[in-house]
């Protein structure tokens, strides 16, 4: 059946019709809010302090302060830190709260005057102060919409110590984000008769937000103590570099020739092992008493110099002179094929309007007669068997 056919057809076309009718309702729904509430709050006019950070993307050192905190600077200002205006409680927040199938068959059961007053209520609570703050712009909006949305896979994928930033940041804040979501609360209930729960949910994120912050601040405690005894242990590497060890006779060598002597005469046997090993003091890894540094630089010695391979000009010349490759054999003329003539086939083919030929038939070869002979040979007598 060809195409215009099948297209022809009432079933086809029916088909059609549905498929259209579902995308145009799918493309009505994604941009339909429950009543029509829009709550668009434009994010400027911020005027108290700025939290940042860091200007570049930091990282773990020994130098870290822990815990971390994020950094506020009143005046609203700092040196090369580009700051936005961000809003806590955001408006896709309430949205979607509004648009929950409870909350909206309560709008929608409200009259068009009580819609109207709802939604002029919480446009005017997101735009208050208490909810807008000067934020560094550079990723740290996006760990606290993150954290915010309940997206923690999302939030790990940046570092640990911006992370700690935007909670203590959203920890400063916490009181009047409370405070905010109890008075979003009470005018969903007044105007749609029902609650709104975005106190609840809240208090549900900043308690996995907690949690996720004592597990980064101990993770990040653990490196910078590790950090710090690397950075200590090599100061006092370098410290005594080209100086040599002192011998071992600390706590850890005496306790070992003690023990070793108390050993010996004890009434359990010693092992051979025992018995051979000598009570040897060990230095320790850190201290004063530490062993030097594995490589210790030379005094007054030049440093090689190094050319890159792009800046030399042209390659030095060969010592020696390099070895011609062996020229390979020239390959050898294929020999020719022995002709194999066929054996002709029993039968000759039949062309067709005639009568097949005979089938050629081997004539059957008739054995040689060999002449009988005239005397017959007599052969000796065979024992009798029995008595002698």
């Amino acid at each position: 059946m060809s195409i215009s056919r099948v297209a022809s057809t009432p079933s086809f076309q029916f088909l059609v019709l549905i498929i259209i009718l579902n995308c145009t309702w799918i493309a009505a729904a994604a941009d339909q809010t429950c009543a029509g509430i829009q709550l668009n709050v434009a994010a400027s006019g911020c005027s108290g302090p700025l939290y940042y950070y860091s200007k570049a993307k930091p990282r773990v050192n020994a130098k870290t302060v822990t815990p971390v905190k994020a950094l506020v600077a009143p005046s609203g200002r700092a040196a090369g830190i580009t700051s936005t205006c961000d809003v806590v409680v955001s408006p896709e927040f309430i949205q979607e709260l509004l648009d929950n199938g409870v909350v909206c068959s309560g709008i929608m059961q409200s009259s068009a005057s009580a819609v109207k007053t709802l939604e002029a209520n919480l446009k005017k609570l997101l735009a208050t102060a208490s909810n807008k703050h000067s934020l560094q712009s550079a990723r740290l909006p996006d760990i606290k919409k993150a954290y915010l949305t309940g997206d923690m896979l999302k939030a790990r994928r940046y570092n640990d110590l911006e992370r700690l930033a935007t909670i203590d940041y959203l920890t400063r804040t916490k009181t009047a984000t409370l405070s905010l979501a109890k008075q979003i609360d009470a005018a969903i209930k007044t105007g749609a008769k029902v609650s709104g729960g975005a106190e609840a949910q809240l208090r549900a994120i900043f308690t996995k937000i907690e949690k996720e912050k004592i597990v980064l601040q101990a993770s990040v405690s653990q490196q910078v103590k590790r950090l710090q005894a690397q950075a200590k242990q090599n100061q006092a590497r370098a410290a005594q570099c080209g100086k040599g060890a002192a011998p071992g006779k600390g706590k850890r060598g005496e306790i070992l020739g003690v023990s070793r002597m108390v050993r010996q005469f004890s009434e359990a046997p010693m092992s051979s092992l025992e018995m051979r090993a000598a009570a040897v003091s060990r230095t320790p890894l850190d201290g004063p008493r530490a062993p030097p540094a594995p490589t210790c630089p030379v005094k007054n010695a030049t440093k090689k110099q190094v050319v890159k391979r792009s800046q030399v000009k042209e390659k030095p010349a060969p010592k020696k002179t390099p070895r011609k490759p062996k020229t390979q054999p020239k390959p050898k003329a294929p020999s020719p094929k022995k002709q194999v003539v066929k054996r002709p086939a029993n039968r000759a083919r039949r062309t067709p309007g005639k009568q097949a030929p005979r089938k050629r038939v081997t004539p059957k070869q008739k054995p040689k007669k060999v002449p009988k002979p005239t005397r017959r040979p007599k052969g000796t007598a065979r024992r009798r068997r029995g008595r002698r």
